[in-house]
């Protein structure tokens, strides 16, 4: 995979969390629900083919299960922008 791809699919897990972020604030658990899915299922496809995109999707999911621990998600991005 080319860094250009790579940075396009980190992008687009970092959407997937941020949308599942946002519907978590507003009240809205299943639409939350269904981001963390497909941000989930790109984390599984990427276990063998890309060792990097697949850590980072496990970093937001971790992330996304503390918020949730803490009911707290305002500092969702700075948290989010951390290495894993």
């Amino acid at each position: 995979m080319t860094p250009n791809q790579r940075q396009q699919k980190q992008f687009v897990m970092r959407a997937l969390f941020e949308s599942a972020c946002e519907s978590l604030k507003q009240g809205k658990s299943a639409a939350s629900a269904r981001a963390m899915i497909r941000l989930d299922g790109m984390t599984s496809a990427f276990h063998e083919l890309d060792p990097e995109l697949f850590k980072y999707g496990i970093h937001l999911s971790v992330l996304y299960d503390e918020l949730c621990a803490q009911g707290d998600t305002r500092d969702r991005n700075i948290r989010a922008t951390r290495e894993p």
